[in-house]
């Protein structure tokens, strides 16, 4: 089996949302998760101002079609670079996918490659892997000999995301507002049973 992108895609929009320009939001001003900070080229920003001077902005922009297909190929162009489509299962190409969405690419890659290497059984069951942030051909092995212990390999993933989100939340208190969110948007990405 083969993770399907359009389920990962369709369950982070759903917590990602529309426009949003928030003070307390270090992304600054984002559209369906899109950060303008971090990525100030993406081509949908010129079709956001535009939007702006219009009496039904931001609603207007969930009917812009060009938009639209813009957010879908940032966040497929995401999928391929993470290789999640030669994931085991769907839930652990979800959880990796929307860890890189809202954490970042590299925490994402960083938390999968810590989480194999916790629970290889001291390189038993697979090797130990370089803990650097990219999804190359190790970590790549390493996930598909882990295939029978994906459920445990997302909850680890889902304990540093979670541990990640509450020291963020303690070491910036103008972070502690997202704290809530963050952890309600983390248990939609739990497995159902454990392995």
């Amino acid at each position: 089996m083969t993770a399907d992108f359009a389920i990962s895609f369709s369950k982070s929009d759903r917590a990602e949302g529309g426009y949003s320009n928030r003070p307390v939001d270090r992304g600054g001003e984002t559209y369906r998760g899109v950060s303008r900070v971090y990525n100030p080229d993406w081509l949908g920003w010129p079709i956001i101002d535009k939007a702006k001077a219009s009496p039904d902005f931001p609603q207007r922009l969930a009917n812009d079609q060009v938009l639209d297909s813009l957010v879908v190929a940032f966040y497929r162009s995401l999928w391929g670079r993470l290789h999640c489509q030669s994931f085991p299962t769907q839930e652990l190409a979800n959880i990796v996918f929307d860890t890189a969405i809202l954490c970042g690419e590299t925490t994402a890659v960083i938390y999968l490659q810590r989480s194999l290497n916790a629970l290889n059984k001291q390189g038993k069951l697979w090797a130990d892997i370089a803990v650097d942030g990219r999804p190359g051909q190790a970590t790549l092995a390493a996930i598909n000999k882990a295939a029978a212990s994906a459920n445990l390999l997302v909850t680890a993933m889902a304990v540093l995301r979670g541990y990640g989100h509450l020291i963020l939340a303690e070491k910036h208190q103008d972070q502690e507002e997202n704290a809530r969110g963050w952890l309600n948007r983390l248990i939609e990405f739990l497995p159902k049973n454990s392995n």
